[in-house]
């Protein structure tokens, strides 16, 4: 597997600091206004859901009418931390900001340092990134899941062992049951790229996506 320089290691770090150092001032203003504490239209849905997860209500009563992970996320918080809003918004803002990080090394990895510094401080400073993640919305969690997913595939497409192809395949489930339109491309580019070497892969992560979809009315 390609190793990146030290120097080129730092991008990533430094993409995170510079990301966290443009949400911190947003979280704090956010916190200063009824918006954060007091959630309205889908997230006071999504609120109202994760508070009956965190009371016990695991497998809920119905098939789900939403995607069901992000709920469940926020379930599992209110269980371990209280229903705590702000640092719910603050867990969101630092995955945020570990998702660009992802994308520089990502850019570096594939292309050079300088598609990394493009690609990480574009997400870094992408406002609707930052505005979704002071949400209560699944959208504060999509752009970290797919960009982990999309990292897993390249690390499985290199390393090519059906260790790297399940942990790819387990990434695009999760990211799959926040949003099932999730296409499996990167299955597709592993067999265009590599021939039949990568058809057992491919397969490891289709397989291990496919029960994830469509399992919600959304």
């Amino acid at each position: 597997m390609k190793a990146i320089p030290a120097t080129s290691a730092m991008t990533p770090i430094a993409v995170f600091l510079i990301a966290l150092g443009v949400r911190l001032p947003y979280l704090v203003a956010l916190g200063r206004t009824p918006f954060l504490a007091h959630p309205t239209l889908d997230p006071r849905l999504y609120d109202g859901w994760a508070q009956r997860i965190a009371a016990g209500e695991w497998l809920g009563r119905e098939v789900f009418f939403a995607n069901p992970l992000y709920p469940y996320w926020l379930g599992v918080l209110y269980a371990v931390f209280g229903r705590n809003l702000w640092l719910v918004h603050l867990l969101q803002h630092v995955l945020g900001s570990i998702a660009a990080a992802l994308l520089a090394w990502l850019g570096a990895r594939l292309w050079d340092r300088r598609v990394g510094w493009i690609a990480g401080l574009g997400a870094a400073f992408y406002a609707p990134f930052v505005f979704h993640e002071g949400t209560l919305m699944i959208e504060s969690l999509a752009p970290f899941l797919a960009t982990v997913a999309l990292a897993l595939a390249v690390i499985a497409g290199e390393r090519r062992t059906p260790g790297a192809s399940l942990a790819a395949g387990i990434a695009h489930g999760v990211f799959v049951l926040a949003r099932p339109n999730l296409t499996p491309l990167a299955a597709a580019g592993w067999v265009a790229r590599s021939g039949r070497r990568a058809l057992v892969p491919a397969v490891l992560v289709l397989i291990v996506q496919a029960p994830g979809d469509g399992r919600c009315l959304d």
